[in-house]
């Protein structure tokens, strides 16, 4: 049996996460809505098209070309005038999504994709992409690397009394990125944000002109919410700031959403490789008008979720939604959960306690998991108790699993009981990587749905 990870410590400094004093915070330090500090919406969120991810239900190719603001949120359907003799088979709104009943073929994408990237027969199955989940500590940083172009989701990281600062951590790994690879002259086809905490967002100030950033940032998607203070201030600086300098920018946010299938357009999948076409859909995100009620008041549960397909692989990214949200979002996508269908999960907020539930795994049938957090010995490890041995349970146990063996064997890390408790010797059995306990993990994707997992050097 190998092991990784194995000396128990225990930790007693706290976390500094939430970085400007008036804010309210909750006991591990995150920023929270509540009071003054509440999130407005954008005042340009960008046009909504309808989703083409491979999975899930079916949408007539005539469709795909409309936008989803031509669609009224009525209980009956009514169709454009020039599309009139389409069959009623697509889901839109909430409540014609209970009537919905699958039974056309689907064959497109965004802006008219003919063909699905799995399906078509000029397609190799032997296309690559990468993806580099970033060892940031505490936090989540990752980079996308298809053939045609870059994108990133989430730029932040831990930052804490012991010295480490996973945003100038994911800058310098970024750098080294793009020193190894000139050919992309340093652009960023779209950078994600999933919500506005500091170890999800922090980074994108330094992709800025003016912090030295010698990046060139084509497009900026994020929860669409807005405000002028804390990290909902620096979010808002960052999508404006980029927007100044020519990038575009969707926000999304649920009560705009009115497919089943998801949203996109060409700022959220602006990549077009040749034989094999990256799709890149976006679900749930911001929710302002629930920011100062129950859970809602975490910017957690305002995630914007990612799916990414290339041919037969696919990904899967729900930033931090915790419990509430997760309900939610399988009760927003009810008629349509094979929608997060998806081969390799990057499981929700660090593999925090209950966020996994076996209804999201059921779901998402996941063969690879992946766990962006920081290592046991860190002062926010020890805080958070990153990752739960709940959560590893929870994707190692029936009824939802993990389906993926690791190859070679077990292996056994660290894992902690709860919060703020010293941390455990877990076996793993099935194909789960963590950045805490390997550093960055880079997983190698083939167009035909074939994977292989390396990682760097532990910090």
């Amino acid at each position: 049996m190998k092991a990784l990870w194995i000396l128990p410590v225990i930790v007693v400094a706290g976390p500094t996460l939430a970085q400007t004093p008036d804010i309210p915070v909750n006991e591990y330090g995150e920023e929270q809505y509540g009071g003054d500090y509440l999130p407005t919406t954008s005042a340009n969120l960008g046009e909504y098209y309808i989703g083409s991810p491979n999975a899930g239900v079916a949408v007539p190719d005539a469709l795909l070309t409309l936008p989803q603001s031509v669609f009224p949120r009525t209980p009956t359907l009514a169709l454009p005038a020039d599309r009139q003799t389409l069959p009623n088979l697509t889901p839109f709104s909430v409540p014609l999504r209970k009537d919905f009943a699958p039974g056309v073929g689907f064959n497109g994408g965004f802006n008219g994709r003919k063909k699905m990237a799995s399906s078509g027969t000029n397609t190799s199955p032997d296309a690559i992409m990468y993806v580099h989940y970033v060892d940031v500590g505490q936090g989540a940083g990752a980079i996308l690397e298809f053939p045609c172009g870059i994108a990133l989701i989430d730029v932040g990281g831990e930052w804490a009394d012991d010295g480490v600062d996973g945003e100038i951590m994911f800058k310098n790994y970024l750098d080294t990125f793009f020193e190894t690879r000139p050919y992309l002259d340093n652009t960023i086809d779209v950078v994600f944000l999933s919500h506005p905490h500091a170890d999800h967002a922090n980074g994108a100030a330094l992709l800025l002109p003016e912090a030295g950033g010698t990046y060139t940032i084509k497009n900026v998607v994020d929860n669409g919410l807005e405000g002028s203070r804390g990290m909902l201030g620096k979010q808002t600086k960052f999508h404006k700031t980029a927007a100044e300098f020519g990038a575009g920018y969707t926000g999304v946010t649920v009560d705009a959403q009115v497919t089943a299938t998801g949203v996109t357009n060409a700022n959220i999948d602006p990549l077009a490789c040749k034989g094999v076409d990256p799709i890149i859909t976006a679900f749930w995100g911001g929710r302002p008008e629930l920011a100062n009620s129950g859970q809602y008041k975490n910017p957690n549960n305002h995630s914007v979720v990612v799916r990414v397909d290339f041919g037969r692989a696919s990904f899967l990214f729900v930033g931090d939604l915790e419990d509430k949200g997760v309900v939610d979002l399988l009760d927003q996508y009810s008629t349509n959960p094979g929608v997060f269908d998806a081969d390799v999960y990057l499981v929700s907020h660090h593999g925090a306690d209950q966020e996994t539930t076996d209804q999201m795994l059921a779901a998402v049938t996941p063969r690879i998991a992946v766990l962006s957090m920081g290592t046991a010995d860190s002062p926010d490890g020890f805080t958070y108790g990153h990752p739960r041995i709940t959560t590893l349970d929870a994707l190692q146990q029936a009824p939802a699993v993990v389906s993926n063996d690791l190859p070679g064997g077990p292996v056994t890390v660290l894992a902690s009981p709860s919060a703020k408790s010293v941390f455990k010797l877990y076996e793993l059995t099935k194909e789960i990587y963590g950045t805490g306990w390997g550093g960055t993990i880079v997983m190698q994707a083939t167009s035909g749905g074939v994977y292989s997992v390396g990682s760097t050097s532990k910090r």
